[in-house]
């Protein structure tokens, strides 16, 4: 079934978790007025308590507002009650469906529970959100909380609106009323004026036409899998455009991100123990293809067992193959790309009688699932034994892996391990000097040889400045190349790295949180000149393994 997303190809969703009171926060929707009785005056109120899908069994009535397309309308909720379940916090969803008869909603934003550890409280939220730029008479805005409690079902409400389409679908804060304007905090303010929008002039004789404030770059060269796991149609490959934010849908999958609910199964909502690896996406760059790592049979304490591939340009899956060579205690924590159709691997495996500790290792996996193995690092590890992340260095053919320290939680110490890929042993493992700038990833850039991070100075900060710092993996300094951003806009999220610099245009991408929000901005990074380029405000809260990939490369 086509969805909601292939048909608004150029939607722009803008969502941020705001809290305006804290009035004491089952699920209503306040504003547009939910259908049927509504009382939010004491916790676990009636009103909010309906589990029949997909609206609460509540009937549908006349629309309460009209908004207009691509503009930023408020939805105001409030969580009646909290059902928080230790380990596995809950969360609420806010989708669309294109008319009162439509099933075919569209998840436009997850919220995480921030209440998590107090059940009899009353919590009103509000999320601003940019309407997809369309008209319809009347469709279904529909909220769910998802409390993971156990015996406690899916909570439903459903409000009826109409969306009348609008020339101008840029967001911006003059899009905004002034309602609006009022709510959302300053980090997102500050956040929204950071997008330039391309300059142009009238041509001359002598001109070919306008200049451009973006990067000379394909826009279009960032590739993600959309996983909401309150969907019951499996995952998508999602394009995403780094000026303007907008995620277009180009692959239905069968599989979802991670161990939980999966959907390749004959009963959609049957428990599985089939799903890629979150964090892995490892992009061929002599042939268009997208290799993953899949878990497709045995207990979840199984390693994932199959290299699954995807054709880019077909766009489809192209096939599959059983990971051999491999003992079963061997982890691979990455996969990154190398030859044509080989790649280099590290793994961990735990070492034999000595709990905590872990044995160090590189290899290669080809894409008929064949491992070999290469190198065995001396001795184990119980301290540096937290993967986070690793670079090629084809040109010098060097393989680069960032590891982090069980036991510093804040101050976030490091390790690089050097492996030189001719030699086939480590050359170096070096302490990362993170006095004045913590990191969480590393990215070659192989024009000039230098391995660039994306770090917020010293953790913990609420609302701190980020800086582009190059990291020498013979030293283990650390020091500052540019600020990318000021303080005051994004949250100290370490896991906004997206894989791949664009080695053709010398561009690095990062995903920044807006602080106080669900939104995001995607910053693109010039290594050559040192310019800073911002997206439009996007969400991609639900877009996992963000990959740069170039499919105009040669």
């Amino acid at each position: 079934m086509e969805t909601m997303m292939q048909r608004w190809s150029c939607i722009l969703v803008v969502a941020l978790m705001v809290l305006v009171s804290d009035s004491r926060g089952h699920i209503c929707i306040i504003t547009p007025r939910q259908r049927g009785a509504f009382d939010i005056s004491t916790p676990a109120s009636s009103s909010c308590f309906r589990h029949q899908s997909p609206c609460g069994g509540q009937a549908a009535e006349s629309p309460k507002m009209t908004y207009m397309g691509g503009k930023t309308a408020l939805i105001r909720f409030q969580q009646n009650l909290n059902h928080y379940e230790v380990g596995l916090p809950g969360y609420m969803d806010i989708s669309l469906a294109p008319n009162v008869n439509s099933t075919d909603f569209e998840t436009l934003t997850l919220l995480g529970d921030t209440n998590e550890h107090l059940q009899w409280n009353q919590q009103n939220y509000t999320v601003p959100v940019a309407m997809p730029n369309m008209s319809c008479d009347h469709c279904v805005l529909r909220m769910r909380y998802v409390s993971h409690k156990p015996g406690e079902e899916v909570f439903y409400q459903c409000s009826d609106i109409a969306i009348k389409a609008s020339k101008s679908t840029s967001v911006s804060e003059e899009n905004l009323d002034k309602d609006v304007r009022e709510t959302i905090p300053v980090s997102l303010k500050r956040a929204m004026s950071l997008y330039r929008k391309p300059i142009t002039k009238m041509a001359t004789v002598n001109e070919v036409h306008a200049a451009d404030a973006r990067p000379k770059a394909p826009s279009g060269s960032l590739y993600g899998i959309m996983w909401d796991p309150l969907q019951t149609t499996g995952s998508r490959l999602v394009n995403i455009d780094f000026n303007t934010g907008a995620i277009n849908s180009r692959l239905g999958l069968y599989f979802g991100m991670g161990p939980n609910v999966q959907y390749g199964t004959v009963s959609p909502t049957a428990q599985s123990d089939k799903f890629v690896l979150d964090q892995i996406a490892c992009y061929s760059r002599d042939i268009p293809y997208l290799f993953l790592l899949e878990h497709r049979n045995g207990d979840l304490d199984a390693r994932p067992n199959k290299i699954l591939w995807i054709d880019m340009q077909a766009m489809d899956i192209a096939g599959e193959y059983e990971i051999e060579g491999l003992e079963p205690n061997i982890h691979i924590a990455t996969l990154n790309t190398y030859q044509r159709t080989n790649f280099l691997t590290f793994e961990l495996q735990p070492t034999a009688n000595s709990t905590g500790y872990f044995t160090l290792m590189f290899g290669t996996l080809d894409y008929m699932g064949n491992h070999i193995h290469l190198f065995t690092e001396p001795g184990s590890e119980n301290l540096y034994v937290n993967f986070l992340w690793a670079t090629v260095d084809i040109k010098r053919q060097m393989y680069y892996v960032l590891m982090g320290n069980e036991n510093a939680h804040t101050a976030l110490t490091a390790r690089i391990h050097s492996f030189n890929i001719t030699s086939k042993n480590v050359t170096n493992i070096t302490e990362v000097d993170v006095s004045q700038y913590t990191i969480n990833s590393i990215q070659a850039y192989e024009k000039t040889g230098q391995l660039f991070a994306v770090s917020p100075g010293l953790f913990p900060k609420e609302y701190p400045p980020w800086y582009l710092v190059v990291v020498d993996p013979v030293t283990g300094s650390v020091k500052p190349v540019i600020q990318i951003a000021s303080s005051g806009m994004f949250a100290p999220f370490y896991g906004g790295a997206i894989v791949n610099i664009d080695q053709t245009h010398g561009l690095l991408f990062y995903n920044f949180r807006v602080a106080d929000s669900m939104a995001n901005i995607i910053a693109t990074v010039s290594l050559d000149t040192q310019e800073v380029f911002f997206s439009q405000l996007t969400s991609l809260q639900l877009v996992h393994n963000i990959a740069h990939f170039d499919a105009y490369a040669p």
